[in-house]
Protein backbone atom coordinates (compact mmCIF):
# COMPACT_ATOMS: atom_id res chain seq x y z
CA UNK A 1 0.00 0.00 0.00
CA UNK A 2 2.02 3.07 -0.99
CA UNK A 3 1.09 6.27 0.18
CA UNK A 4 2.16 9.89 -0.07
CA UNK A 5 4.51 9.45 -3.07
CA UNK A 6 1.52 8.10 -5.16
CA UNK A 7 -1.00 11.33 -4.47
CA UNK A 8 -1.21 14.49 -6.71
CA UNK A 9 2.48 16.39 -6.80
CA UNK A 10 -0.15 19.66 -5.02
CA UNK A 11 -2.88 18.64 -2.76
CA UNK A 12 -6.09 21.94 -3.07
CA UNK A 13 -8.31 22.20 -0.34
CA UNK A 14 -11.31 19.66 -0.24
CA UNK A 15 -9.55 17.75 -3.15
CA UNK A 16 -10.37 13.71 -2.57
CA UNK A 17 -7.67 11.29 -4.07
CA UNK A 18 -8.26 7.31 -4.13
CA UNK A 19 -5.76 4.42 -4.32
CA UNK A 20 -6.75 1.00 -4.55
CA UNK A 21 -8.28 0.71 -1.07
CA UNK A 22 -7.16 3.72 0.67
CA UNK A 23 -8.75 7.38 0.46
CA UNK A 24 -7.24 10.29 1.02
CA UNK A 25 -9.08 13.66 1.83
CA UNK A 26 -7.47 16.91 2.13
CA UNK A 27 -9.42 19.41 4.16
CA UNK A 28 -6.76 22.75 3.66
CA UNK A 29 -5.06 21.70 6.82
CA UNK A 30 -5.37 17.83 7.69
CA UNK A 31 -5.19 15.01 5.55
CA UNK A 32 -7.24 12.45 6.19
CA UNK A 33 -6.56 8.79 5.43
CA UNK A 34 -9.42 6.13 5.17
CA UNK A 35 -8.01 2.18 4.76
CA UNK A 36 -11.07 0.35 3.74
CA UNK A 37 -13.29 2.62 4.64
CA UNK A 38 -11.90 3.17 8.27
CA UNK A 39 -9.90 6.33 9.02
CA UNK A 40 -6.56 5.55 10.40
CA UNK A 41 -4.61 8.38 10.15
CA UNK A 42 -4.78 12.09 10.24
CA UNK A 43 -1.74 14.12 9.31
CA UNK A 44 -1.58 17.23 10.25
CA UNK A 45 -0.03 21.14 9.99
CA UNK A 46 -0.65 21.60 6.57
CA UNK A 47 -1.56 24.46 4.39
CA UNK A 48 -1.60 23.70 0.81
CA UNK A 49 0.16 20.84 0.75
CA UNK A 50 2.79 20.73 -2.13
CA UNK A 51 5.13 17.72 -2.65
CA UNK A 52 7.64 19.87 -4.95
CA UNK A 53 8.22 22.91 -2.26
CA UNK A 54 10.59 20.39 -0.37
CA UNK A 55 8.54 21.20 2.54
CA UNK A 56 7.33 17.97 3.31
CA UNK A 57 9.81 14.93 2.17
CA UNK A 58 9.02 11.81 3.16
CA UNK A 59 11.76 8.76 3.73
CA UNK A 60 11.46 5.71 -0.05
CA UNK A 61 9.26 3.37 0.53
CA UNK A 62 6.82 5.20 2.95
CA UNK A 63 4.00 4.24 3.45
CA UNK A 64 0.74 3.91 6.18
CA UNK A 65 0.96 0.26 7.48
CA UNK A 66 -2.46 0.89 10.52
CA UNK A 67 -3.55 3.51 12.41
CA UNK A 68 -0.50 5.06 14.02
CA UNK A 69 1.88 2.59 12.28
CA UNK A 70 4.17 3.74 9.25
CA UNK A 71 6.80 1.77 7.74
CA UNK A 72 10.09 3.02 5.43
CA UNK A 73 13.42 2.90 4.41
CA UNK A 74 16.70 4.62 6.68
CA UNK A 75 15.14 8.26 7.73
CA UNK A 76 17.54 10.74 6.59
CA UNK A 77 17.82 14.67 7.82
CA UNK A 78 16.04 15.76 4.88
CA UNK A 79 13.16 13.63 5.99
CA UNK A 80 12.91 14.84 9.53
CA UNK A 81 10.44 17.52 8.80
CA UNK A 82 8.45 14.96 7.57
CA UNK A 83 8.81 12.71 10.27
CA UNK A 84 7.87 15.60 12.69
CA UNK A 85 4.54 16.02 11.20
CA UNK A 86 3.65 12.49 12.17
CA UNK A 87 4.27 13.24 16.08
CA UNK A 88 6.12 10.18 16.47
CA UNK A 89 6.79 8.82 20.06
CA UNK A 90 8.70 5.78 18.80
CA UNK A 91 10.88 4.50 15.92
CA UNK A 92 11.82 0.82 15.53
CA UNK A 93 14.93 0.29 13.82
CA UNK A 94 15.44 -3.10 11.92
CA UNK A 95 19.17 -3.05 11.63
CA UNK A 96 22.60 -3.81 13.78
CA UNK A 97 24.47 -0.61 12.57
CA UNK A 98 24.72 2.33 15.11
CA UNK A 99 22.39 5.35 14.97
CA UNK A 100 23.59 8.38 12.93
CA UNK A 101 23.83 11.30 15.44
CA UNK A 102 21.33 13.43 13.62
CA UNK A 103 18.74 11.00 14.12
CA UNK A 104 19.57 10.58 17.24
CA UNK A 105 19.43 14.34 18.10
CA UNK A 106 15.84 14.49 16.23
CA UNK A 107 14.18 11.89 18.31
CA UNK A 108 15.49 13.89 21.52
CA UNK A 109 14.41 16.83 20.47
CA UNK A 110 11.04 15.59 19.63
CA UNK A 111 11.16 13.34 22.62
CA UNK A 112 10.76 10.11 20.09
CA UNK A 113 11.62 6.30 21.76
CA UNK A 114 13.82 4.58 19.87
CA UNK A 115 13.86 0.82 20.16
CA UNK A 116 16.60 -1.13 17.75
CA UNK A 117 16.08 -4.57 17.30
CA UNK A 118 18.76 -5.83 15.17
CA UNK A 119 17.98 -8.77 12.71
CA UNK A 120 19.66 -10.08 9.63
CA UNK A 121 18.21 -10.12 6.32
CA UNK A 122 16.59 -13.46 4.95
CA UNK A 123 19.64 -14.93 2.50
CA UNK A 124 20.63 -18.13 0.83
CA UNK A 125 22.16 -20.54 2.25
CA UNK A 126 22.71 -20.28 6.03
CA UNK A 127 21.40 -16.59 7.12
CA UNK A 128 18.14 -16.39 8.46
CA UNK A 129 15.65 -13.67 10.53
CA UNK A 130 15.90 -15.40 13.95
CA UNK A 131 12.00 -15.44 14.74
CA UNK A 132 12.70 -14.19 18.49
CA UNK A 133 13.61 -11.23 16.74
CA UNK A 134 10.43 -10.70 14.62
CA UNK A 135 8.09 -11.62 18.16
CA UNK A 136 10.16 -8.78 19.74
CA UNK A 137 10.00 -6.74 16.90
CA UNK A 138 5.96 -6.92 16.98
CA UNK A 139 5.89 -6.74 20.60
CA UNK A 140 6.64 -3.12 20.18
CA UNK A 141 4.20 -2.61 17.27
CA UNK A 142 1.42 -4.47 18.87
CA UNK A 143 1.76 -1.87 22.40
CA UNK A 144 -0.33 1.06 20.65
CA UNK A 145 1.40 3.26 23.98
CA UNK A 146 4.59 3.26 21.55
CA UNK A 147 2.13 5.05 18.91
CA UNK A 148 2.82 6.70 16.31
CA UNK A 149 5.64 4.53 15.53
CA UNK A 150 7.71 4.77 12.61
CA UNK A 151 9.35 0.76 11.53
CA UNK A 152 12.35 0.63 9.45
CA UNK A 153 15.30 -0.97 7.93
CA UNK A 154 17.39 0.45 4.86
CA UNK A 155 15.27 0.26 2.50
CA UNK A 156 12.52 -0.62 4.03
CA UNK A 157 11.41 -4.07 1.74
CA UNK A 158 12.87 -7.30 3.27
CA UNK A 159 13.37 -6.89 7.05
CA UNK A 160 10.44 -4.59 7.28
CA UNK A 161 8.64 -6.16 5.16
CA UNK A 162 8.68 -9.79 7.05
CA UNK A 163 7.95 -7.82 9.95
CA UNK A 164 4.89 -6.24 8.62
CA UNK A 165 3.67 -9.35 6.89
CA UNK A 166 3.71 -11.31 10.52
CA UNK A 167 1.79 -8.56 12.07
CA UNK A 168 -0.71 -9.01 8.88
CA UNK A 169 -0.94 -12.90 9.94
CA UNK A 170 -1.99 -11.30 13.45
CA UNK A 171 -4.36 -9.65 11.57
CA UNK A 172 -5.72 -12.58 9.81
CA UNK A 173 -4.85 -11.32 6.31
CA UNK A 174 -5.00 -13.79 3.35
CA UNK A 175 -1.54 -14.93 2.52
CA UNK A 176 -1.92 -14.01 -1.31
CA UNK A 177 -2.79 -10.76 0.54
CA UNK A 178 0.47 -10.40 2.89
CA UNK A 179 2.62 -11.32 -0.07
CA UNK A 180 1.64 -8.69 -2.72
CA UNK A 181 1.84 -5.86 0.15
CA UNK A 182 5.46 -7.77 0.61
CA UNK A 183 6.08 -7.39 -3.16
CA UNK A 184 4.33 -4.16 -3.51
CA UNK A 185 7.24 -2.42 -1.34
CA UNK A 186 10.18 -5.11 -2.07
CA UNK A 187 9.85 -5.47 -6.18
CA UNK A 188 12.28 -5.64 -8.13
CA UNK A 189 14.21 -7.79 -5.64
CA UNK A 190 11.55 -9.14 -3.73
CA UNK A 191 12.56 -12.54 -2.00
CA UNK A 192 11.31 -15.96 -1.93
CA UNK A 193 13.00 -16.80 1.25
CA UNK A 194 10.82 -13.58 2.61
CA UNK A 195 7.84 -15.16 1.51
CA UNK A 196 8.70 -18.78 3.16
CA UNK A 197 9.16 -17.12 6.63
CA UNK A 198 6.28 -15.25 6.79
CA UNK A 199 4.36 -18.38 5.66
CA UNK A 200 6.03 -20.51 8.36
CA UNK A 201 6.09 -17.85 10.94
CA UNK A 202 3.91 -18.88 14.11
CA UNK A 203 1.92 -16.16 14.94
CA UNK A 204 0.08 -17.94 17.74
CA UNK A 205 2.54 -17.18 20.68
CA UNK A 206 1.66 -13.19 19.97
CA UNK A 207 -2.37 -13.49 19.31
CA UNK A 208 -3.09 -13.27 23.23
CA UNK A 209 -1.45 -9.60 23.04
CA UNK A 210 -3.05 -8.86 19.62
CA UNK A 211 -6.58 -9.22 20.95
CA UNK A 212 -5.58 -7.52 24.17
CA UNK A 213 -4.41 -4.29 21.97
CA UNK A 214 -7.41 -5.12 19.61
CA UNK A 215 -5.15 -6.15 16.74
CA UNK A 216 -7.53 -8.99 15.76
CA UNK A 217 -10.51 -8.24 13.52
CA UNK A 218 -13.54 -8.26 15.66
CA UNK A 219 -15.49 -10.81 13.87
CA UNK A 220 -12.94 -13.34 14.66
CA UNK A 221 -13.68 -15.23 17.96
CA UNK A 222 -11.63 -16.18 20.83
CA UNK A 223 -12.23 -19.66 20.08
CA UNK A 224 -10.37 -20.51 16.89
CA UNK A 225 -6.76 -19.51 19.00
CA UNK A 226 -7.31 -22.37 21.53
CA UNK A 227 -7.65 -24.80 18.83
CA UNK A 228 -4.96 -23.06 16.10
CA UNK A 229 -7.40 -23.18 13.33
CA UNK A 230 -5.83 -20.25 11.54
CA UNK A 231 -7.57 -20.70 8.17
CA UNK A 232 -11.28 -20.25 9.87
CA UNK A 233 -9.77 -17.08 11.48
CA UNK A 234 -9.05 -15.81 8.27
CA UNK A 235 -11.79 -16.55 6.84
CA UNK A 236 -13.66 -15.29 9.37
CA UNK A 237 -11.80 -11.97 9.45
CA UNK A 238 -12.33 -12.22 5.53
CA UNK A 239 -15.71 -11.73 5.84
CA UNK A 240 -15.35 -8.87 8.04
CA UNK A 241 -13.53 -7.22 5.40
CA UNK A 242 -16.28 -7.58 2.56
CA UNK A 243 -18.29 -5.53 5.33
CA UNK A 244 -15.93 -2.71 5.64
CA UNK A 245 -15.41 -2.32 1.80
CA UNK A 246 -19.29 -2.02 1.99
CA UNK A 247 -18.86 0.82 4.24
CA UNK A 248 -16.05 2.24 1.59
CA UNK A 249 -18.88 2.29 -1.34
CA UNK A 250 -20.73 4.23 0.56
CA UNK A 251 -18.34 6.73 1.80
CA UNK A 252 -17.24 6.96 -1.89
CA UNK A 253 -21.18 8.19 -2.96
Amino acid sequence: MKMLQFLPRKLAKNQRWELSSVLFLFSGSELDVFFHGTAVSTISGFKEWDLDSGELVPPPNFSLVWQGVYRSSFPREDHFKHLKSLRLKSILTLVPEMYPEANIVFMKENGIKHHQVSMPGNKEPFVKIPPQAIKTALGVILDRRNHPVLIHCNKGKHRTGCVVGCLRKLQMWALSSIFQEYRDHAEPKARLLDEQFIDLFDERSLLKLARQENWVPRSVGAGHAATGNRDADRESAAMGIKDVDGRMSQLRS
